[in-house]
């Protein structure tokens, strides 16, 4: 059995998957599988992933049911204890990146690092906490592009919830750790540059995201709902309540400045 199983899921975006491959293919640690879930690509994808077929344990091109359906796909193929989604057009940050996280692990559930958000002008470096509280994932998740996640967790969870179109990795999370108290560990250092043209990271889809996690913790957390509907008022008015201060403040500065004028 491999340590780490890779899975790379992917449609109509070859030179993404081209970066992605070649990332995973450099890499000093060589205990892995590597599965690619193709969605029946018609843009050259499937020619390229069977240039590299003897470097892919298996592949699939066909037509899917979205996003979690070929994750799912992906980990009912996995055999490693470990499994890393690296979606097309994300890359490992480096060629050691996969040989230090194992290493520095400590044979966790969920070991986890930081990523470089690329928006194609410009890298940031997304930083996540030492500690994973409930109310981190009121806002927040761990992208599973920058988690190492060991295979039998699904076992308790469960495979990712197609019913949704944006938030079952997060619902894996909240539940993994939230309910099923799994242990992490979080390894400081950048592990993958997430390309920011996926569907989580798109403006339009932000409300859509609000909905979806709403009904996940409705589902989970019920009891919960009431913090969390009082927490959600409070950001919501938090830039009235911020833009009130700064007028107040603004007013207070304009007429000491009068004063001293008039002085």
């Amino acid at each position: 059995m491999p340590e780490l199983s890779i899975i790379t899921i992917n449609h109509n975006n070859c030179t993404g998957l081209q970066k992605t491959m070649l990332s995973v293919f450099a890499q000093s640690f060589t205990d892995y599988q590597y599965i690619i879930i193709d969605g029946g690509s018609a843009d050259g994808s499937s020619e390229l992933i069977k240039s590299y077929s003897e470097k892919i344990a298996y592949w699939v091109s066909e037509k899917d049911g979205g996003i979690y359906n070929a994750m799912n796909k992906g980990i009912k193929q996995a055999g490693g204890a470990y499994l890393l989604f690296l979606n097309s057009g994300d890359c490992l940050f480096d060629e050691e990146v996969l040989k230090i996280m194992l290493q520095k692990g400590n044979h966790a559930d969920i070991i986890y690092g930081n990523i470089l958000l690329d928006n194609g002008k410009e890298k940031t470096e997304g930083v996540f906490p030492e500690k994973l509280l409930f109310s981190y994932f009121f806002n927040h998740s761990l992208p599973h592009a920058c988690s190492l996640i060991k295979r039998s967790l699904f076992k308790n969870t469960g495979l990712y919830n197609e019913d949704y179109k944006i938030v079952s990795d997060w619902e894996f999370f909240l539940l993994a750790i939230n309910k099923y108290q799994c242990s992490y560990q979080y390894v400081p250092m950048p592990v993958t540059v997430f390309n920011l043209d996926g569907i989580s990271a798109r403006e339009e889809n932000q409300q859509l995201i609000k909905e979806e996690r709403k009904a996940v913790l409705q589902k989970h957390f019920a009891s919960f709902m009431p913090d969390y509907e009082a927490y959600e008022k409070l950001q919501n008015e938090l830039p009235k309540l911020k833009g009130m201060l700064a007028y107040r403040l603004h007013n207070k500065i304009n007429k000491m400045y009068s004063k001293f004028l008039k002085a």
